[in-house]
């Protein structure tokens, strides 16, 4: 299924910063070292994408069901980061 592009519907709020790694890699650290400016926030293991992947993983056809609720998830991601961010322009998402 393609999606036409579309204006972000994100406005404003806290940019996330996206670590990965395999666990003992160093991540925590990695973070940490972020964090230690002012303008990041450490967001530690959010578990947006966990929820996301497992709501759409029960859907019977995840394409269309994520074309129609991309908004909804870009909004709910934002609003957590926001939440967490503690006014800082940067969190850590790991």
């Amino acid at each position: 299924v393609l999606v036409p592009r579309r204006e972000s519907v994100v406005q404003e709020g806290p940019q996330p910063i996206f670590v990965f790694g395999l666990p003992r890699s160093g991540t925590t650290l990695t973070e940490q070292i972020l964090a230690r400016h002012p303008a990041v926030a450490a967001g530690g293991e959010l578990p947006f994408f966990r929820k996301a992947h497992a709501w759409l993983a029960a859907q019977s056809e995840p394409a269309i069901a994520l074309a129609r609720q991309r908004d909804e998830f870009a909004r709910a991601y934002c609003d957590g980061l926001a939440a967490r961010a503690r006014g800082r322009p940067f969190i850590v998402d790991k």
